[in-house]
């Protein structure tokens, strides 16, 4: 490189050097200007405020020790409690000096460096102001209390920039605490959303002159296949109700069931659709409906419920609405929202706090994808702690008791995969890699599908039946709200815009294939696999879902022959059975050569019963001439085992036999139990329904049990005899186990039974012959 090449080099780096340290110093000098420009126009402010009373407020200080040499910080004694905030971690115990005197106070709730707390003698209590969002007030610091102003969202005192400090406002004479401002966030933060404030908010002392709490408005969206109720309270979905099919309502893909029924006719202020009036939109006007549809619609999350009279008796609080945002330490989930837009299809949302605003989008997706609609939340400001919920979802019974499944997908080092999550005991949180989360009852459920990348991780919790009752608890005695206990999963939030798919429906397997088809994209190598969102939990799902599957294709085709789920059933079971006709006649078989063997090896067992050696010996060799084996027939029922469990998940957990009826009357749900008839006395293991099917299943096991055991009694005692004596209790367990089975479940057992009889009469006449 020669000298003109390097004096070239170093007046463009010079040049670069001094323009980019003009800008930076500009920029400085434009923050420091803008600085004192709020600076100034606080001080004019204050000028005009009068020097601080003393008297307004009890300016205390707080000690480590009982000692002053040991100072902590400065706090506001308000009644008997004392509430300070610190930028050092607070001890379990303080001093107060009162009369020149050392009391010690003890901290009301643990909590972090640069949050609030309480302390008090006994159990901290404290009023609060309602937040109304002042431009001025009074601060208290570590250096004790001031005035301040906000300033384009900064907070002045009258000297400089405020420091990290609790706003009080001084109302009615009172000097009552109502935030806490961050000076490095330039946040204000209403106190009542502190967990370690909310628990000691004195009941009964908030002053009159407090704002009464808006009410709360419902604004509906509507198609086909779900019925969206919004709430302006949190800005989020208060219920997702799902048409039943109809002739009003062809498309959807539920059925009604005996709950539906029951509701209508003993609790119809239960079955209003929505529960509340609300505003919709009719050819193209907003218009108020004052009263809900009596019926004709699932409800897919958990509601409120009513007494006779319409009047609230177990309220839902809006924590538990879909797609509300929840906190780790702030009320946010109450967090009052304005609408913004509303129109056929789309609903928008908007709420501004202090420091941060938040807009929320939901948007009816084209027909083509049924039971979806679109998500889009925007925050400006900070997100940490913030969650988005799915909601507590209603109960679903299968065989008598409720099945909640969480599940996410989630994608590690290129590789993705679906995992069924333990049910959490309290509120749990990961940081994996989501890509969507799942909540679902069984037979329907939610996906929270993030199109544009969030912060990874999830939040659970569990969440008490009494706070989000079930409506099932109005049908019964033995549904009471604390039987069925409600979970809620969320995605973490980021700062900006987040943009979600969200499906609210059915876990019916050809629509989550097809809604699979229509997300997915190829030139992305991207497939959302929502159809993995339908499958079960248990010990031997990874034998009975393929099986399962399997039978399901098979069913399927028979439905679409005879459009009859219960005839399906049993052309399934035909099925099954000529498929392991050759497996069967080989138990039969081995079967009826232990009976002929039988009292040969009794007479052994009387012979050398005390010689164990010899007894075993003599009927290894009887088995060998004869060729009969004890394990013979035992080998079918193993191998037909995948098969039995593949059916039971198959009738268990379709949602397609759900509400589908055989029997009008008798058999009008096969994905649950018959019932002949009911009364209202609840017995253990039986309930307060009659089921028929199980009674017939047991009785048929017992005729197919003295079918297949003919070995005569002698009286000894033999182990043959005592092993007939155990299988002649299987009836009576059979039918106490399928007592609060699917009725599906039943019919197939019933009718394999029957094949099974009429395969095992033909068996032994033609053993007989020969």
């Amino acid at each position: 490189m020669n000298a003109r090449s390097i004096i070239f080099l170093l007046l463009t780096a010079g040049t670069f050097f001094f323009v980019q340290n003009y800008f930076d110093s500009q920029k400085e000098s434009q923050a420091s200007q803008l600085l004192q420009e709020r600076s100034d126009i606080a001080k004019k402010a204050f000028n005009k405020e009068k020097p601080l009373n003393k008297s307004d407020f009890q300016e205390i200080s707080l000690y480590e020790k009982a000692s002053e040499d040991s100072f902590f910080t400065k706090g506001i004694q308000i009644e008997n409690s004392y509430l300070l905030l610190s930028n050092k971690d607070y001890p379990e115990a303080l001093y107060v000096k009162v009369n020149n005197k050392f009391q010690k106070v003890i901290l009301g709730a643990n909590t972090k460096a640069n949050t609030p707390a309480l302390y008090g003698k006994t159990t901290p209590s404290i009023t609060l102001s309602q937040y109304s969002n002042p431009d001025m007030f009074y601060l208290l610091s570590e250096d004790g209390m001031s005035y301040g102003k906000v300033i384009e969202k900064r907070v002045f005192t009258n000297q400089e920039e405020a420091k990290n400090a609790i706003a009080f406002i001084k109302q009615q004479g009172k000097m009552l605490p109502v935030a806490v401002y961050d000076c490095k966030g330039n946040t204000l933060r209403p106190l009542k959303d502190y967990f370690s404030i909310r628990d000691f908010v004195a009941v009964g002392k908030t002053p009159q002159f407090v704002a009464q709490e808006s009410k709360e408005e419902y604004y509906v969206l509507e198609n086909d296949y779900q019925q969206l109720v919004f709430s302006t309270k949190g800005g989020a979905l208060k219920e997702i109700n799902l048409p039943l099919k109809n002739e009003k309502n062809p498309k959807s893909m539920l059925n009604p069931v005996s709950y539906d029924g029951a509701l209508e006719k003993d609790h119809p202020e239960n079955a209003l659709f929505p529960q509340n009036a609300y505003y919709t939109v009719i050819n193209g006007k907003k218009e108020k409906v004052e009263k809900g549809t009596l019926g004709g619609y699932y409800p897919l999350i958990r509601r409120s419920l009513l007494d006779k009279s319409g009047k609230v008796k177990q309220k839902v609080s809006s924590k538990y609405y879909a797609y509300t945002i929840l906190s780790d330490d702030e009320d946010i989930e109450n967090l009052e929202y304005t609408v913004t837009r509303f129109d056929e299809n789309v609903i928008e949302f908007e709420a501004t706090q202090p420091f941060r605003k938040i807009t929320k989008t939901f948007s009816l997706t084209k027909e083509k994808a049924p039971y979806c609609f679109d998500v889009s939340i925007n925050i400006d400001g900070p997100t940490n702690g913030l969650y988005l919920s799915s909601g507590v979802l209603e109960v679903e019974l299968q065989s008598g008791s409720s099945a909640p499944i969480l599940k996410c997908k989630s994608t590690e080092m290129g590789k993705t995969s679906v995992q069924t999550l333990s049910l959490p005991q309290k509120t749990v949180t990961t940081s994996i890699n989501t890509d969507w989360i799942c909540n679902s009852n069984g037979f329907m459920g939610m996906i929270l599908d993030p199109i544009t990348k969030t912060k990874e991780g999830y939040l659970a919790s569990s969440v008490e039946g009494k706070l989000a009752p079930s409506r099932l608890s109005l049908i019964g005695e033995n549904h009471s709200s604390d039987k069925y206990p409600g979970y809620l999963f969320a995605l973490p939030l980021k700062e900006g815009k987040l943009d979600l798919r969200a499906f609210s429906g059915p876990f019916q397997k050809s629509l989550l294939n097809r809604l699979d088809q229509i997300f997915a994209d190829a030139s992305e190598n991207y497939n959302p696999d929502y159809a993995a969102a339908k499958t079960s939990k248990g010990w031997f799902t990874f034998i009975s879902e393929p099986f399962g599957n399997f039978l399901f294709f098979l069913m399927q085709f028979f439905y679409k022959m005879t459009s009859s789920w219960g005839i399906s059933i049993i052309l399934l079971t035909i099925a099954l059975r000529v498929m392991l006709y050759p497996l069967n006649s080989w138990s039969i078989r081995a079967n009826q050569k232990m009976q002929a063997v039988a009292p040969k090896i009794k007479a052994m067992q009387e012979k050398y019963k005390k010689d164990p050696k010899r007894l075993q010996s003599e009927m290894m060799k009887i088995y060998r001439e004869q060729g009969g084996s004890p394990f013979a027939g035992c080998l079918p029922g193993l191998i037909q085992l995948p098969f039995l469990l593949g059916m039971f998940e198959l009738l268990k957990n379709t949602v397609e036999l759900r509400g589908a009826s055989f029997i009008p009357g008798w058999i009008n749900n096969l994905a649950a139990p018959d019932v002949l008839f009911s009364w209202t006395y609840h017995i253990p293991l039986i309930g307060n329904e009659f089921h028929l099917l199980p009674i017939i299943t047991g009785l048929l096991m017992f005729i197919s049990q003295k079918m297949t055991m003919k070995a005569p009694s002698t009286g000894k005692g033999t182990e043959a005899e005592s092993a007939q004596k155990m299988m002649a209790f299987m009836p009576i367990f059979m039918t106490v186990i399928f007592y609060n089975m699917p009725s599906g479940l039943n019919i197939y057992f019933i009718s394999s039974t029957l094949l099974g009889m009429i395969q095992q009469k033909v068996m032994q006449k033609k053993l007989a012959k020969k």
